[in-house]
């Protein structure tokens, strides 16, 4: 709370703590509430854009399409395919992102379009690799890709949006005002 009450008095945009998890049981203990979002309700071929914008997600780079395969995406057998990169913007900002995948996985972080962060390398070959991201700064947009120039993600998890910048710095302000107490 110290955090978010210091961004509001200085107005500049304080540096990010960011842990990066490999295990899914550990990233879902951590973030706790979460949307998940698998594919499977989409038809195979599928480009998907705007079909999650009622999520607050929007896939906004044109080319990632829906794939089945049981063995490539074995959490639904369905998954999304792009070419270089998978691009995701939210309505709201958030603080976790996590997927499923077949290969390697690298995220990159964005707040108002500026990139904040790069993942280590998460996976290498082989299926049902997992690979999140837990910030203690907000952001609205992720980059999804693969040094292969070839990204697929089984699942996508992302964490719910944190209280809009004025609710946090009303909280931080009363956390941090000095207390009265009351003469008998």
């Amino acid at each position: 709370m110290l955090l978010g009450s210091m961004t509001c008095i200085l107005g500049s945009p304080a540096r990010a703590d960011i842990v990066e998890y490999r295990e899914k049981q550990d990233w879902e203990a951590a973030v706790g509430e979460f949307t998940t979002i698998g594919f499977a309700d989409l038809p195979n071929g599928t480009w998907v854009t705007e079909q999650y914008a009622h999520l607050g997600v929007h896939f906004v780079d044109g080319w990632d399409q829906v794939v089945y395969g049981e063995i490539t995406f074995p959490e639904d057998g369905a998954g999304l395919v792009g070419g270089e990169q998978i691009d995701i913007v939210f309505d709201e900002p958030i603080y976790s992102i996590a997927a499923d995948f077949p290969g390697g996985l690298i995220v990159e972080l964005y707040l108002a379009g500026e990139m904040f962060y790069q993942s280590s390398y998460f996976g290498g070959t082989g299926y049902g690799n997992f690979g999140g991201l837990l910030s203690s700064l907000p952001f609205d947009g992720a980059v999804l890709r693969d040094d292969d120039q070839y990204v697929a993600i089984d699942d996508v998890h992302f964490g719910p949006p944190i209280p809009a910048p004025s609710a946090l710095c009303i909280v931080s302000a009363a956390l941090l005002a000095p207390r009265r107490r009351r003469r008998p």
